[in-house]
């Protein structure tokens, strides 16, 4: 078949044979000739479909243009632009009449015996008179239709079946003769070309977003594993933070025994004696605050952190975690020798930092048998800072070095088949809280010589993290003096008594209430000048939820926050909002001095500066 620009050509080549008049047709039946006009008109469409196939690959327009040309230069009543699927279905895209209106139902509207066999054979079907041909009148939708002339050509692109073109006239026959049937299917054959592409197109745009879609779903089931995993350790380190706190146990319990033997051996001796009973003030305050020491680094150890940083000192977690457990391996034989060097604090989590000393201690004295030694050094360069453990116990075997750090290896429990407890976890978390710290661990051991283990923490980290408010202190406001009328809400009787004791001698006046509730119904009825105000409160409501009264229904009022729960973000909140803090166990001396002017200092260590109370964007806590 010839190229449609050489069709073209051919076509200008006759423009003067053509342009002469043409006799009238010997019978009616006989199509006319074609007019120099329609020819004129089938040359500039053709030529026109290249530009648009060049300039647009669009599906609907292109093929709304291919429908509109071909019925214009057939004259054909109504035309059916159809795609043929790999399935062999038929797709019909476009229908419309000659005056432009859509045909309602296309599928029942054609001869799909002809269109069957041009898209199955992929050759052209041109009926004169299908209702009068043999080979179609037999056709119940020719009959129903009164279809005469049929054209149907094929729309074929790199020999594959794209679909077919298919006009026709209810009324004229004879209408395409052959030189509209030629150029039809010369017109076909780019239209075919310009869809195919455009099908190309089409596929190509749909894959783009397909893989973008799968990209977005990729990234999303990315972080999704990535928080999964992050959840994950965490609940390893909680784990094993958990499993160790289980071991030493018996040592906290062997340290508060001894306290509480203290304390009851010291009040039985001043009840029968009253010799003793000056001493009993100062031995029972001497051995409360060695109780606080204990509980205050069991919780900073245990507590769930977020991945917030904060700036920590090496030497004092070291000595946090070595108060919880040196007593129990000195009883075991172990003797601790420790060498602390000062050395900056650092941005980090402190909670996961402690785990990582707590499991290399409890390995070093698992690695012991009977007496021996674990020694203990911080150290610090420019760069880094050095915590190393180092024990005299059996070493590491050569083979077992590398696989240290991997999870679940471990020569201890059910896993390593060993007598002591262990899960095969402590060292992994352990290197893993490490690296998300930017630091490494070092390993040097020998059989029969010991092992060093060897933390190195960065004192710069290369990603800057916002550092979260610091542990908040016992604070005094100056502003406290001059009230009158004080509200102590706290669910400890004995705290409420000790309060109650100390302002009522300053002159005050003073209510007390264990619970939310009760505390809530006080403060609607009362003018209230202070509130001390614990947040642990027994039933539904909290010490957050009177703190929300009280703001809102006095304005003026002052809140004192007392507790000894574990600081969160949320308390924080609180206590930026409330003009004082008292962290429990507090000394009687603290709580007279948030009444009064005196001095900052309070005798036993502690600061009583209050931070400066400052706005706060958050809302109050509930």
């Amino acid at each position: 078949m010839s190229h449609p620009f050489f069709e073209g050509l051919e076509y200008l080549r006759r423009f003067e044979e053509l342009s002469q008049p043409q006799p009238a047709p010997a019978a009616p039946s006989e199509p006319p000739e074609p007019t120099i006009e329609k020819k004129y008109i089938n040359l500039q469409n053709l030529l026109e479909l290249c530009k648009v196939m060049n300039s647009t690959i669009e599906m609907d327009v292109l093929l709304k243009f291919v429908m509109d040309r071909v019925i214009e230069f057939t004259q054909a009543e109504r035309g059916f632009l159809i795609l043929a699927s790999e399935e062999g279905e038929m797709d019909f895209k476009v229908a419309l009449t000659r005056k432009q209106e859509p045909i309602r139902a296309p599928a029942a509207q054609v001869s799909h015996s002809i269109l069957s066999k041009v898209v199955s054979e992929g050759k052209t079907i041109a009926c004169e008179d299908a209702i009068g041909e043999s080979g179609f009148a037999a056709e119940s939708s020719i009959m129903e239709l009164n279809l005469r002339s049929i054209l149907c050509v094929p729309l074929l692109s790199r020999e594959k079946m794209v679909g077919a073109i298919y006009v026709d006239n209810q009324y004229i026959p004879n209408l395409f003769s052959d030189r509209d049937v030629q150029f039809l299917e010369t017109f076909a054959n780019q239209a075919a070309v310009a869809i195919d592409n455009a099908l190309l197109y089409k596929q190509l745009s749909d894959s783009k977003t397909e893989i973008e879609k799968w990209n977005q779903d990729l990234e999303s089931r990315v972080e999704a594993r990535t928080t999964e995993l992050k959840e994950l350790q965490q609940q390893l380190v909680e784990s094993d933070k958990m499993a160790a706190v289980g071991l030493l146990a018996a040592g906290i319990a062997h340290e508060f025994n001894n306290i509480l033997a203290v304390i009851m051996g010291f009040a039985e001796l001043a009840e029968k004696n009253d010799k003793f009973k000056d001493r009993l003030p100062e031995t029972v305050v001497t051995q409360a605050k060695r109780a606080r020491d204990i509980t205050t680094n069991l919780l900073s150890f245990s507590r769930v952190r977020d991945e917030k940083l904060e700036k920590s000192n090496v030497v004092t977690l070291v000595d946090g975690v070595l108060t919880i457990v040196e007593k129990e391996l000195r009883l075991s034989g172990i003797d601790i020798e420790k060498r602390f060097d000062s050395v900056p604090s650092i941005l980090m989590s402190p909670g996961q930092i402690q785990q990582v000393f707590l499991n290399l201690i409890l390995n070093a004295s698992h690695a012991i048998d009977g007496h021996g030694t674990i020694r203990i050094e911080v150290t610090s360069d420019k760069y880094n800072i050095y915590t190393t453990v180092s024990d005299t116990g059996r070493g590491i075997p050569k083979e077992h070095l590398s696989r240290i750090f991997e999870p679940f290896f471990t020569t201890k429990g059910s896993f390593g088949g060993g007598e002591r407890p262990g899960t095969g976890l402590g060292l992994t978390v352990s290197y893993n809280v490490v690296r998300q710290h930017d630091g490494r661990i070092q390993v040097d051991s020998h059989i029969g010589r010991g092992s060093t283990f060897t933390v190195i923490l960065p004192i710069h980290r290369r990603k800057k993290a916002a550092q979260p408010p610091r542990e908040s202190k016992t604070g005094k406001i100056h502003s406290l003096t001059g009230l009158k009328k004080v509200l102590i809400v706290d669910d400890e009787v004995g705290i409420r008594d000790l309060i109650l004791q100390v302002l009522e001698k300053k002159g005050l006046m003073v209510r007390t209430s264990g619970t939310a509730e009760e505390a809530m119904q006080i403060l609607g009825k009362e003018k209230i000048d202070c509130l001390l105000l614990d947040i642990k409160l027994p039933g539904k409501l909290s010490g957050y939820d009177v703190l929300k009264v009280a703001r809102k229904g006095n304005r003026s009022i002052k809140v004192v926050i007392m507790t000894g729960k574990q600081e969160d973000a949320t308390l924080r909140r609180a206590i930026r909002r409330a003009d004082g803090y008292l962290r429990k166990p507090f000394t009687l001396s603290e709580i007279a001095r948030l009444f009064d002017g005196s001095g900052e200092g309070s005798g036993d260590g502690q600061e009583l500066t209050a931070p400066a109370r400052q706005a706060d964007s958050h809302s109050d806590p509930t």
